[in-house]
């Protein structure tokens, strides 16, 4: 489907430098909050005194694992006019999960990922009820502000995340059956404080020749310690 990210999608990578040391870099970098002393400045986005924000150091790449925690809807819609939104097909997938790595370059917080939806079926029109097979791409997200992550689905052969019908299903569900691809971007929030990554009928992707919209909500923590990701 933020990095559907629902289906697809989502979603969800990147990278870019800089030579400014870690306690320099700017509102859009990534870091977790670390154990720190009561003399030691709080500095957001951690939430107490024994807390401090700590970006990672630049060019350095760090493993992370992203899960979803709502289910993801990709829908593609039209506008009649300004301001109405008419939805036409709709997927829906369980279950998110990724892996990948983020990186602050020149005080930007960047990842790269691959994201994979499972679990999906279709919601809407004559294949209503269909399971799809996983659907996985990569993406790559760049944070664009203190609390917005822009994520670009990575052009490959085939392009996009690839949506097929799954195998032992009953007429008109034909097993590798291709629905298309996903492809395009699609814009997330990230609150302060928070390591939710939300997408909330994020504009900007392709399906189905028209255009697409993607809603759900993910995890990012890093692999290794399992702290939760901030920007700041």
């Amino acid at each position: 489907m933020k990095k559907l990210y629902a289906l697809v999608l989502p979603v969800l990578a990147v990278a870019a430098f800089a030579v400014a040391p870690a306690t320099a870099l700017g509102t859009t970098a990534y870091g977790t909050c670390e154990t720190a002393t009561k003399a030691e400045e709080q500095h957001p986005p951690c939430g107490t005194l024994e807390k401090n924000f700590k970006a990672f150091p630049e060019g350095t790449t760090v493993n992370i694992t992203t899960k979803g925690t709502t289910r993801f809807k990709l829908q593609t819609y039209e506008e009649p006019k300004p301001g109405e939104v008419v939805v036409k097909e709709e997927i829906e997938c369980e279950t998110l999960t990724d892996t990948g790595t983020v990186e602050n370059v020149s005080g930007v917080g960047r990842s790269k990922e691959n994201l994979v939806f499972s679990k999906c079926k279709v919601n809407t029109g004559a294949l209503k009820g269909c399971k799809l097979s996983n659907i996985t791409g990569n993406v790559s997200n760049q944070v664009t502000s203190a609390t917005t992550v822009l994520i670009s689905i990575v052009t490959e052969t085939p392009p996009g995340f690839g949506v097929v019908i799954a195998s032992g299903q009953a007429a008109p569900c034909t097993a590798g059956m291709s629905l298309g691809s996903v492809t395009g971007t699609a814009t997330g929030t990230q609150a302060a404080g928070s390591n939710l990554i939300v997408f909330s009928n994020a504009i900007g992707l392709t399906f189905l020749s028209g255009k697409a919209r993607i809603t759900g909500t993910d995890a990012i923590t890093e692999t290794a310690s399992g702290k939760k990701i901030y920007i700041n």
